[in-house]
């Protein structure tokens, strides 16, 4: 598609990394750094500290929401946090497949997984309104194993879905 579009492109993948670190300087609290690399590093040399392939892009806090009295709109602000960790970037819960439609208890095993297409969500998301169809919305996450985010990170980026 890009090389229809563009003729002679090169596509360099990014990969952001991240795991959430407790910063004991600062009273145990807990961030997460991003790092960015370049996909066509090997793996073997990419994951080596010492090789000094990856560069710190950001911190991101953790918020424990605090300030928001209400447990119902606590659970609504939580899934449209963005914490970079992979079930938390692919809207699903803790324990469910973030790449595909594996149930939690067969994760690890060798059976195959049929992969989620992150498009047809996407489009599927755009279909409804949660502020005017909130029990719709809600019914149609669940029914794809999603959590109701109003407005997933990655919609409208090109080429990462």
């Amino acid at each position: 598609m890009v090389e229809k579009q563009t003729p002679g492109a090169t596509i360099i993948p990014i990969i952001l990394t991240s795991d959430k670190t407790q910063v004991t300087s600062f009273d145990g609290k807990s961030v997460y750094p991003v790092y960015i690399t370049i996909g066509n590093i090997p793996k073997d040399i990419r994951r080596k500290p010492s090789t000094h392939t990856q560069t710190l892009l950001a911190y991101l806090p953790v918020s424990s929401l605090d300030h928001i009295d209400s447990a119902t709109s606590w659970r609504h602000a939580v899934p449209n946090l963005f914490h970079p960790e992979q079930c938390l970037a692919a809207c699903t819960k803790a324990n469910e497949c973030p790449k595909g439609t594996a149930l939690p208890n067969s994760l690890g095993e060798q059976e195959p997984c049929h992969l989620r297409d992150a498009a047809d969500i996407l489009d599927a998301l755009e279909a409804f309104d949660p502020d005017k169809q909130p029990k719709e919305y809600r019914l149609f996450c669940k029914g794809v194993g999603i959590k109701p985010v109003v407005h997933p990170f990655c919609q409208g980026m090109a080429y990462t879905t």
